[in-house]
């Protein structure tokens, strides 16, 4: 176990980077499988994986709220698989939110969508969902967890399926990257961080970060 310490989420803030490390791993294993599911069209296999079905690693929004069993029987296939290609086809991230919108599936909104988009082009999109949110929260108000968490309250407590969510999500997606690419660039400094699939390792780092919210 390798604790490194960073102010970056509050004072002497320490996370055990083996873990993130791990983390990691297992997330770049699953994103070269679903690219390469999707482009062999073996579509049975990619929506599973990607739906957090067979795997949780292939979307933990999906996962932790059982959205993957949900979006496979409310959905068609072929609707899924076509969001897929959109989103790994977009020209930059901020035609993410608009793609998933547009779409129109049902309980695929923008956690799940952005993490689809995410495992596709992990260089590229990042993924909005409660973890990575409250991380970017926590940068925003300075590392006052209290203002953090009631900001949090907005996103969780929202109509995923209304257009004034919709404008919610898509505004904090948009918004994330400063804060996101802030935390990229300081584990860097400290030479930890891998120059591949940065939005992965970032994920990871947050992930963690949640976890220990309430302590």
């Amino acid at each position: 176990m390798v604790k490194l310490t960073t102010k970056i989420f509050g004072k002497d803030y320490k996370f055990d980077s083996t873990k993130v490390l791990h983390s990691y791993k297992e997330r770049k294993d699953i994103h070269k499988k679903l690219v390469d599911l999707l482009e062999k069209k073996r579509d049975d296999e990619y929506i599973k994986l990607a739906l957090g079905i067979t795997d949780p690693m292939g979307n933990f929004s999906a996962d932790e709220h059982n959205l993957g069993p949900q979006i496979l029987t409310q959905n068609r296939s072929e609707s899924i698989v076509k969001l897929a290609q959109n989103l790994r086809c977009c020209l930059d991230v901020s035609h993410i939110p608009d793609t998933i919108y547009k779409a129109n599936l049902n309980n695929l909104k923008i956690s799940v969508g952005s993490e689809m988009a995410m495992m596709l082009r992990p260089q590229d999109f990042w993924v909005a969902n409660v973890r990575t949110i409250w991380a970017h929260l926590l940068i925003k108000h300075e590392c006052d967890r209290k203002k953090a968490n009631k900001e949090l309250e907005l996103y969780r407590d929202n109509d995923m399926n209304s257009k004034m969510a919709y404008e919610l999500w898509k505004y904090i997606y948009l918004s994330m990257e400063t804060h996101l690419n802030k935390i990229y660039k300081e584990v860097k400094i400290m030479k930890k961080a891998p120059e591949q699939f940065k939005y992965l390792w970032i994920d990871s780092i947050c992930n963690q970060c949640y976890e220990r919210k309430d302590e």
